[in-house]
């Protein structure tokens, strides 16, 4: 263990004791027993807690460098009343403000932070609590969240998309990080190509990654992030150069969405409030505007 990181972990201990349990709420990290208490506490909001309960479904509540350490904020009663991932991805899901101040008091301990994302209100009063709130707004990124719970006809059922193989892995490499660029303006495959490499092929190996490929050429992708009957959540929708504005998009989308309406109640998605001509897509397949989001990057 390095210096750094054992001064860290003792920032952290000091933080976590400093909120015990003689002070309400208290902090404490969560471990794998505590699983169903908190895919309870996430399934209150399903819309709004579509990160931590990706994560957990996925991973389960193991800390990991990867991502982080997950909290959970209790009261007087014990009863959570927030959960966060705290660390290179940050979320959190609160019922008070007391617990968003918990939570920003042991985030701004922690170095590894890349993300923090939460829906902007609450993420306004988090950066309140945080030391760092001025570089953190001047790296803020506003997403609308849209949301989408029928759509109509079956115009579509032609449109085949497919879950992605390894063998599509290029081609969902190159796709991906022209969304993270277009988004953010970032090209993660020259940042940390290994690992967005890897993460690539994790998604299409737990088939969260589809396609609609033609003579061996991938026309369109999306991924999902949560897949539960509550709420699906997309990300990355993208559609090849050469094919945008003919209808593709409109097309693939809205069979996609179709079939996965037959198992969920709900898909949503998180969308750069820049991003009119997307905004324009989404809209004529049926999305709704339900809220906004931020994203931090520190």
């Amino acid at each position: 263990m390095t210096t750094k990181t054992l001064q860290k972990k003792q920032r952290v201990r000091a933080t976590l004791k400093n909120s015990g349990t003689n002070n309400f709420p208290f902090v404490c990290t969560l471990t794998p027993s505590a699983e169903p208490e908190v895919l309870d506490f996430l399934a209150k909001r399903p819309i709004h807690t579509f990160g931590l309960n990706g994560l957990i479904q996925q991973y389960g509540l193991e800390a990991d460098a990867k991502r982080g350490t997950y909290f959970g904020c209790r009261d007087e009663a014990g009863a959570l009343e927030g959960v966060a991932l705290i660390g290179h991805f940050t979320l959190f899901e609160t019922l008070t403000d007391r617990a968003l101040k918990a939570f920003a008091n042991v985030a701004q301990h922690n170095e590894e932070i890349h993300l923090m994302l939460g829906e902007q209100e609450k993420m306004n009063k988090f950066l309140g609590f945080f030391n760092q709130r001025e570089a953190c707004q001047a790296q803020a990124l506003r997403y609308l969240q849209l949301e989408i719970n029928n759509i109509d006809g079956d115009e579509f059922s032609g449109t085949v998309l497919r879950p992605a193989t390894p063998a599509d892995l290029s081609q969902v490499v190159v796709a991906h990080a022209q969304v993270l660029y277009e988004d953010r303006g970032v090209d993660r495959l020259k940042v940390e190509p290994e690992t967005f490499q890897q993460n690539c092929l994790d998604r299409i190996n737990q088939q969260k990654t589809w396609v609609l490929e033609k003579d061996g050429k991938v026309l369109f992708k999306a991924e999902l992030t949560t897949d539960s009957p509550e709420v699906v959540y997309l990300e990355g929708v993208w559609v090849d150069e050469e094919e945008r504005g003919l209808g593709l998009g409109y097309r693939c989308l809205s069979q996609f969405i179709k079939n996965l309406l037959n198992r969920t109640t709900s898909v949503c998605l998180l969308l750069g409030e820049k991003n009119k001509t997307a905004l324009s897509l989404y809209e004529k397949v049926g999305f709704q505007h339900r809220g906004y989001y931020q994203a931090v990057f520190p």
